[in-house]
């Protein structure tokens, strides 16, 4: 291979310095090689494309060549170290360092450095120069490189998707409802409710689900809050010869009130309300009625109720400790929420003042009992839809695109629980599963553009619960290519493979965004595009279990509904959704026995984690 005249003139000052020790002392030579490594090895090739997948978190984490991404001298030595360990091993003829990144050989991270260009020769002379200089290398920093290399998985191993996280419970907590919880809570203890989530601030994300911990009360949701308490409030005032609030003729008014407490506070509260919490509420009737009328008081005690932490959380406490489990009535919240967006029903009330729901059976029975409810399928469409991220009609995606998905996952609902395989596959070619409904497609795109970069980032993003990062020398500044008017979408993407600084990262997107090619930005079936046929054929790799080539989106569905690894992604957002928790540790925790290689059903998922210790145990973080 030819080298830049600088590049060459390089290589042979160090290796005249280092082997013969003519021109110059061999320490001042490996110097300036380390320099040279530093300043434009590491940024402009190990950080900018390698380790895309090379980092200690990669894909290719257990792999022997691992980069250090911390940005410190300790970090350089340390890559330079790997680097010069590495060197001497070569395939067909060519040092292995160089063959995978150039093609020479298989590399899943395909092939970011074109042979001969200025890149590919830079970080050839690195390689000579690393082997030359190894023994002015730091010792410390070639035993660390030594210990990662022989730890380091035999070749072949599939790559990790995630670096394991230690299985942790949940922690005691208090979260928030969302605002659809809330408005489903209002409706069921106010009939005739409005709507208040128009009103209400946007929830926040977590992990793509609307139903997390990390929920708050800001200013404008207290307001709010105060706002939707008053309305309600003098609702139930207007009712108080009903059934929310009577009070029979020849019964103290005080009386009534206490009964009011005690029922209505119970409804809201999902649990007895305590005699000191009772007490503080007659003290807020008391207030109301000082100059007003009876109804005065009981509106009173309904706005403070309404917007009363009691209601607005689910509690998660337990008895305390450092490990403890749900009480009966905090079981039922969160079954109830978890499951159906909604406070507990009757019979799930019946349970917990019965002390139930503290077996495993006794939850899993519940659980069925709710997903055979309508807010119970809805909640499943909700989780699904939030896991896709095709939730909210936009200028792309239409109601009639969601309603389409909404029907396709009822159908797999009520034949086999909604699995994998059948979301997955359901179908004839080329419309199979959810991957080919308008809603999704069109949900990736950019109006007639078919983005297969977003297309393949969804996939790893959500499928197999990978996270790709922008390269350092991007800095966050991602230019796609732009539109040209005899080149199909595919071949105008063919650049991010030519680019060293994108290749790294495209290899694992672009081919997954391919699959698609068949479809436009409206989800529209094609078979052609500028006038040439369409190419959805690729191949998967970096999934740990499922690499393997593809056709078009029919055939990748298809992998990916068999993959382990998909289905354990899978098993991770049904707990990211219905745990409303997206810590790793708590869905190793879950997934503690997980058997990947069945073909678990949404409803299967549920039912097992309402019956774990993931559901019921809390332990408290450590200061």
């Amino acid at each position: 291979m030819h080298l830049s005249r600088a590049l060459t003139a390089f290589v042979l000052l160090a290796t005249s310095a280092c082997v013969l020790g003519k021109t110059q002392s061999r320490s001042v030579a490996c110097d300036k090689a380390s320099a040279f490594f530093a300043e434009e090895i590491e940024p402009k090739i190990l950080l900018a494309s390698c380790a895309t997948c090379h980092a200690q978190d990669g894909l290719a984490q257990r792999t022997r060549f691992v980069v250090d991404t911390n940005g410190t001298p300790q970090a350089t030595e340390h890559n330079l170290a790997t680097v010069a360990l590495l060197s001497r091993e070569s395939v067909k003829d060519t040092p292995l360092l160089l063959a995978k990144p150039s093609g020479v050989t298989s590399h899943g991270g395909g092939t970011p450095l074109a042979a001969g260009g200025a890149l590919y020769a830079k970080w050839q002379a690195a390689i000579m120069n690393a082997a030359l200089c190894t023994q002015t290398i730091a010792p410390e920093a070639i035993a660390a490189a030594q210990e990662t290399i022989a730890t380091a998985a035999p070749p072949g191993t599939p790559p990790a998707l995630a670096p394991p996280a230690p299985p942790i419970p949940i922690a005691p907590r208090l979260r928030r409802l969302t605002t659809a919880e809330l408005d489903a809570t209002y409706a069921a203890l106010v009939p005739g409710a409005p709507s208040f989530a128009a009103k209400l601030p946007i929830d926040t994300r977590q992990a793509g689900y609307t139903q997390n911990a990390d929920q708050r009360v800001e200013e404008l949701f207290a307001k709010t809050l105060d706002d939707a308490a008053i309305v309600l409030a003098t609702m139930i005032a207007g009712q108080l010869k009903q059934a929310l609030a009577p009070c029979p003729t020849g019964r103290a008014e005080a009386a009534c009130a206490g009964d009011f407490i005690a029922s209505f506070g119970k409804r809201a509260f999902r649990r007895p309300v305590a005699d000191d919490h009772a007490a503080q509420l007659a003290q807020v009737y008391a207030v109301g009625i000082d100059g007003g009328t009876h109804a005065d008081g009981i509106a009173l005690v309904a706005r403070a109720i309404l917007q009363s932490p009691e209601l607005v959380y689910v509690t998660e406490l337990g008895a305390g400790g450092a490990d403890t489990t749900l009480d009966a009535y905090e079981a039922a919240s969160v079954l109830a929420y978890s499951l159906t967006g909604a406070p507990p029903d009757a019979a799930l009330m019946a349970r917990a003042d019965a002390g139930g729901l503290l077996s495993a059976e006794e939850r899993k029975t519940e659980a069925r009992r709710l997903l055979a409810t309508a807010p119970g399928r809805a909640q499943m469409r909700k989780m699904l839809a939030e896991w896709l991220t095709t939730d909210r009609a936009t200028e792309n995606v239409t109601d009639a695109m969601l309603a389409e998905t909404n029907a396709f996952i009822d159908a797999a609902v009520e034949q086999n629980g909604a699995s994998l395989s059948a979301l997955l596959t359901t179908g004839t070619a080329p419309r199979v599963g959810l991957l080919t409904q308008a809603s999704f497609l069109a949900a990736f795109a950019h109006g007639d553009d078919s983005a297969p970069v977003k297309r393949g980032v969804v996939i790893r993003k959500r499928f197999l619960c990978q996270e790709l990062s922008v390269p350092p020398a991007l800095q966050g500044q991602v230019q796609v290519p732009q539109p040209q008017a005899n080149q199909t979408t595919r071949e105008r993407f063919a650049a991010h493979s030519t680019n060293a600084t994108c290749a790294g990262c495209h290899s694992l997107i672009d081919p997954l965004g391919f699959a698609f090619e068949a479809f436009d930005g409206k989800g529209r079936y094609r078979t052609s595009e500028k006038g040439k046929p369409i190419d959805s054929s690729g191949t998967l790799v970096g999934t740990g279990d499922a690499d393997a080539p593809f056709a078009d989106a029919a055939e990748l569905a298809k992998t990916l509904a068999a993959s382990a690894a998909v289905r354990a992604c899978f098993a991770k957002n049904m707990h990211r959704f219905y745990s409303a928790q997206s810590l790793p540790g708590t869905e190793t925790f879950f997934l503690q026995g997980f058997d990947a290689a069945a073909d678990a059903s949404l409803t299967d998922l549920i039912l097992r984690w309402a019956a774990s210790d993931a559901f019921f145990v809390r332990r408290a973080e450590e200061m």
